[in-house]
């Protein structure tokens, strides 16, 4: 387990990821130097920072290697990321720093030089890792734009937040989201991530024509049965797509369990209070009729128990 463990923190990905790093870590330092010296660098500056920058480099790989920077998905860059990089960087200036003023006689780097090398450390990897997700949830879509769909999502919440963050960084899905429609009227006209709250829902075919959007995305729990159901209702006469996505929180909270077993009517229990409300409208839609049937066979196993 160990051999492998050790294979993978070596892997080829991970040498060049450290290699782009020293590259960002050699630039930072120098232009410390640059501005430190009002890109005036003295010959004396020059060569002290020719002498220290092997050992900048040195500590400044073992310490990023060893905090897994190496093995990082710039894809999923995210405020832990931003952490960490805080977290290395002031480790390993704080490391130079001792061996600046405790080891070494005959040279001494400038005290300013420490101070923007951490702050240039940071400033050009936090921006390397997130030019790449801008390039790949804001630059690409846009560019290809043809090939997205446009999404509308109602509920503007925390699972509403985790479903764009997810459609905007996985180009394979095909989304584009249009924005956000939610109840609250006060966040009208605010954002998201960067997405735009909208409008209401009961505005949602207006503003799927105005925006272009092809789908609608329904959080579970963002709207009420009565207004799911005039929703679906306007979405099947307009010819607009509507999903019901589950939040994470009704994962999370319900009794729901992966099993390796046979399915069992009990198993859809959990659906009954959704599928019922939509019996008086069971002929409108597919999904409705499916939630008949379900309802049904439910009804049916509980008469067969009594």
């Amino acid at each position: 387990m160990s051999d492998r463990i050790l294979f993978r923190r070596a892997s080829r990905q991970a040498l060049l990821a450290l290699a782009a790093h020293n590259g960002a870590f050699a630039a930072a330092y120098w232009l410390a130097y640059a501005f430190r010296f009002d890109f005036q660098i003295p010959a004396e500056e020059w060569t002290g920072f020719f002498l220290t920058l092997p050992a900048v480099l040195c500590v400044k790989s073992m310490i990023f290697y060893a905090g897994s920077h190496c093995h990082r998905s710039w894809h999923y860059v995210s405020f832990l990321d931003l952490a960490a990089l805080l977290r290395s960087a002031t480790i390993a200036t704080l490391i130079l720093v001792a061996i600046n003023y405790m080891m070494v006689q005959n040279y001494r780097v400038p005290r300013g030089v420490f101070v923007l090398d951490w702050a240039l450390c940071v400033l050009l990897l936090g921006g390397m890792r997130a030019l790449a997700r801008l390039i790949r949830e804001d630059i690409l879509p846009r560019l290809y734009k043809s090939g997205f769909r446009k999404a509308l999502i109602v509920g503007a919440n925390q699972s509403g937040e985790t479903l764009a963050r997810h459609l905007l960084s996985d180009p394979s899905l095909r989304y584009s989201v249009a924005g956000f429609l939610d109840e609250n009227a006060s966040r009208h006209g605010a954002t998201i991530g960067g997405v735009p709250i909208l409008g209401h829902p009961t505005q949602a075919i207006r503003i799927a024509a105005a925006m272009g959007a092809e789908h609608i995305l329904v959080i579970a729990g963002a709207l009420t049965g009565p207004q799911l159901r005039s929703l679906m209702e306007d979405c099947s006469q307009a010819g607009y797509e509507l999903k019901v996505i589950p939040g994470l929180d009704e994962l999370l909270t319900s009794n729901f369990t992966v099993r390796m077993r046979d399915v069992d009517i009990n198993d859809f229990g959990a659906y009954y209070d959704i599928a019922a409300s939509y019996l008086d409208d069971a002929g409108f839609s597919e999904e409705a009729f499916k939630a008949q049937n379900l309802a049904n066979e439910y009804r049916v196993s509980q008469e067969t128990k009594d």
